[in-house]
């Protein structure tokens, strides 16, 4: 790829250098192992969460959202998961192993993020390999994921705000209201889920990145995090394929949504990389 290209052509040097690095195998991976570690972070999430609000309504929500994209079966399915896998207070040593378990199989998830993002940026696991380099690794993991978890909550507690004030508007005000109330609710949807790219591109990487090209990035990775989960929640709504996969259906559903997911979140990496080797030519120029 010509510096020329580059320099011109960041979105479209991105794309080919995206479809060049097998995005679909690292994808893959990553949706693996959502498999393992989603009920851990839903429960830690939920426990989360629980300091700022009610549980049944942190509940609600959470299950609402899985109701909305993968149908009512596929909630009870994880919440049947969630509240089989979730630790028991009454006994203190097993509740710390479980509580231990939990955890570890959450941040698998983040570290297998972060070795897709080392991939990108050229960065070899050698480089790393020695205890004090793991240990910041693994450490630096467990912060982003805890730093997620955190803004989520956090978008959570804005969101229900918002949400009653929406409400209130569109009873009380007329129907053109209505519109900007929905506006209002992609925008900050669109505010949340950058910030959590943004947040997983910035930290999780081996290598230092300026805000400057990780946010151009997140935005892309939003939009069409957002484009998808639309375009996938009408599919699924018409076809219904979990249906042929029986009790497993949700599961494979979960797969499909997190493969897509991973693939866009790849794709903002790319931009953002193809962004810092620009700044890098503009300054030898």
């Amino acid at each position: 790829m010509s510096i020329t290209r580059t320099r011109i052509f960041p979105l479209k040097t991105a794309i080919a250098r995206w479809w060049n690095n097998d995005p679909f195998t690292q994808s893959a991976a990553v949706a693996y192992y959502t498999i393992f570690s989603f009920p851990a972070l839903i429960i830690l999430y939920l426990g989360l969460a629980s300091f700022f609000m009610q549980e049944e309504a942190v509940r609600e929500q959470v299950f609402g959202f899985l109701i909305s994209n993968f149908g009512r079966d596929a909630a009870d399915t994880f919440r049947t998961i969630v509240a089989n896998t979730a630790p028991s207070e009454k006994s203190f040593i097993p509740f710390i192993v479980a509580g231990a378990v939990l955890v570890y199989a959450a941040l698998r998830l983040f570290l297998q993020l972060q070795k897709a993002l080392n991939y990108i940026w050229d960065i070899d696991d050698r480089e790393v390999s020695n205890f004090r380099a793991l240990f910041l690794r693994r450490f630096m993991s467990f912060a982003v994921m805890l730093g997620v978890l955190f803004v989520l909550v956090i978008s959570l507690v804005i969101t229900s705000a918002i949400s009653s004030i929406t409400d209130w508007l569109i009873d009380h005000l007329p129907d053109m209201f209505a519109v900007l109330a929905h506006s209002i609710n992609l925008a900050l949807s669109l505010i949340v889920i950058s910030l959590l790219f943004a947040v997983i591109l910035k930290m999780l990487p081996d290598r230092y990145i300026r805000w400057a090209h990780v946010v151009p990035g997140a935005l892309l990775a939003a939009a069409l995090f957002m484009i998808g989960e639309y375009g996938m929640g009408v599919y699924f709504s018409w076809v219904e394929p979990g249906s042929a996969y029986g009790v497993t259906g949700s599961i494979i559903l979960l797969m499909i949504w997190v493969f897509y997911s991973s693939a866009v979140f790849l794709l903002g990496a790319e931009y953002a990389k193809t962004l810092h080797q620009k700044s890098l030519v503009h300054q030898k120029q």
